[in-house]
């Protein structure tokens, strides 16, 4: 779904996206922004988050994008600093 009404698959809009829902949307098209492909290299996280900036309000909710911004902007600044990753579920650490 996008934020404005225009998506798929119920063309849902704004608040009536759930939250995880539009949380999720904006983290995977980052995630996916930033992951190397067979079309394409990987894009960095300024690029990734310059993105997000343009489509909040209209693809993205604009306070789920400003969130993101906000705690992803310093890794632009010191791209390839190491990353923290989570175990994925039913994983021991």
């Amino acid at each position: 779904e996008a934020f404005d009404g225009t998506g798929y698959p119920d063309r849902l809009a704004g608040h009536a996206i759930p939250l995880f829902g539009r949380i999720i949307h904006v983290a995977d098209v980052v995630e996916a922004m930033k992951a190397d492909r067979p079309d394409r290299p990987a894009q960095t996280t300024e690029a990734a988050l310059s993105e997000v900036a343009r489509g909040a309000g209209t693809e993205f909710d604009p306070e789920v994008a400003a969130a993101l911004i906000g705690l992803l902007g310093d890794e632009s600044e010191s791209e390839g600093a190491e990353v923290i990753a989570f175990p994925a579920s039913g994983t021991t650490a």
